[in-house]
């Protein structure tokens, strides 16, 4: 009896094991890979996203899954940050739209419709492919660091403009052009194979500091070196990217100028903090950032102080010390433009991470 038992047992488990391979939820290979959605982390301004296209948008929160099919909008001054694994995540920056097209323990399939989106890629083994497409592109990625910024081919649009207005009756009234588009694809590191769908065998292989344009009626041409400054645009960018959740985020919390002493008009933001804290009994880690104002050296130290002066200030309140823990980064992860006030208003700001 206790055999048939055993038997049974293996049937099933066996029955499970190749269903589970079947719909690509699990991987047998060492180590053994389970399928994960990928989840929101990170969330600034107004960010939605929705199952389907028939579905109403929603409002996108951090902890939020991701699935198969689902759709991820910004909207002005907006971005979102998305977890896969590892340290793979993207950041879909504002006014921008993005699908989910296909995921499994073998393959990502992501599809960039508007406006910008960058991301760390990383493949977790040999076989793991991962494809970005846009309305010009599309993007074998090897596992490397991307930025991709879609943008509409002015200079193409004005040219089939005027071709139409030299065939025109002066009577007629004159044609709308429709809207074409063209993609620029930079690589920080690693070789990504890039191609348009419509010249499918014409492929060329983007590597380190390089970047290529690609238009919606052209092959694609040879890629060139980046800048100095788009490096360290796509640098700060990439860099700021969180792979963790993001519990609260805030640009209201307020120190004496070059101090990390707080300022009491900030203690009802602290205030709202430690009850998140408390009703979601999680550890958190106090990450402190600032304007590129000052020196390099001396962000990085005061960053620093002010996460432990907000460290104090909440263990005071109740929160156990050892549920918290500090982290500074100065100015070297900016969520905003520092070129502008508003922008660096939003970089001088305390990020409370879960880190369980």
């Amino acid at each position: 009896m206790k055999k048939i038992l055993l038997l049974l047992l293996i049937l099933i488990a066996g029955v499970a094991v190749s269903f589970l391979l079947y719909t690509d939820m699990v991987m047998v290979q060492l180590p053994v890979l389970i399928q994960k959605n990928p989840k929101i982390t990170f969330v600034l301004g107004n960010a939605s996203y929705r199952k389907s296209p028939s579905d109403q948008w929603e409002q996108a929160i951090v902890g939020q899954s991701l699935k198969t099919g689902y759709q991820v909008k910004t909207e002005k001054n907006s971005q979102m940050d998305i977890r896969f694994h590892g340290d793979m995540a993207i950041r879909v920056s504002e006014n921008s739209t993005m699908r989910i097209d296909d995921m499994s323990v073998r393959k990502v399939m992501l599809k960039l419709n508007s406006g910008s989106m960058y991301g760390k890629f990383e493949k977790i083994f040999k076989d793991y492919d991962i494809t970005v497409k846009t309305p010009t592109t599309v993007a074998a990625i090897r596992g490397t660091e991307l930025g991709f910024e879609i943008s509409e081919d002015t200079e193409e649009m004005k040219k089939q403009q005027e071709k139409m207005r030299q065939t025109e009756k002066k009577d007629e009234e004159p044609a709308e052009v429709e809207a074409l588009y063209s993609s620029t694809v930079y690589s920080i590191s690693g070789i990504t194979e890039l191609n348009n769908p419509k010249f499918g065998d014409q492929k060329v292989l983007l590597s380190y500091q390089n970047k290529i344009t690609i238009k919606e009626n052209e092959p694609p041409s040879n890629p060139e070196k980046m800048s100095d400054d788009e490096i360290s645009r796509m640098r700060s960018i990439l860099n700021s990217i969180h792979t963790e959740e993001v519990l609260f985020i805030s640009d209201k919390i307020n120190f004496e100028v070059n101090s990390a002493t707080i300022l009491p008009n900030s203690y009802a933001e602290l205030d709202k903090i430690i009850k998140i804290i408390k009703e979601k009994n999680v550890r958190v880690r106090i990450e402190g950032h600032t304007d590129i104002q000052g020196t390099a050296s001396f962000n990085q130290t005061l960053s620093i102080k002010r996460a432990e002066s907000i460290k104090k200030f909440l263990v005071q309140k109740g929160i156990e010390a050892e549920h918290l823990e500090i982290a500074g980064y100065g100015s070297s992860k900016p969520v905003a433009s520092n070129a502008t006030p508003a922008g660096r208003s939003l970089n001088r700001r305390v990020e409370f991470i879960i880190i369980e």
